[in-house]
């Protein structure tokens, strides 16, 4: 696989501690030691993702 089409992060979704109907998301470098993760629920596992994509456009 050549550099040029790896992806520079990878977004993870998963349940809230303590509320696992709400969903949080972490992006995490896949060539650097990047990590990031939201600081507000949300209330379905879309919502999470339409959030990490809008937060990787900002990184990119």
């Amino acid at each position: 696989m050549s550099s040029q089409s790896a992806k520079p992060y990878r977004i993870g979704v998963r349940p809230a501690p303590g509320n696992r109907s709400r969903y949080l998301w972490t992006i995490y470098g896949t060539q650097t030691m990047f990590y990031e993760a939201s600081q507000t629920e949300h209330a379905s596992v879309e919502d999470a993702l339409v959030e990490a994509n809008a937060r990787l456009s900002e990184l990119a």
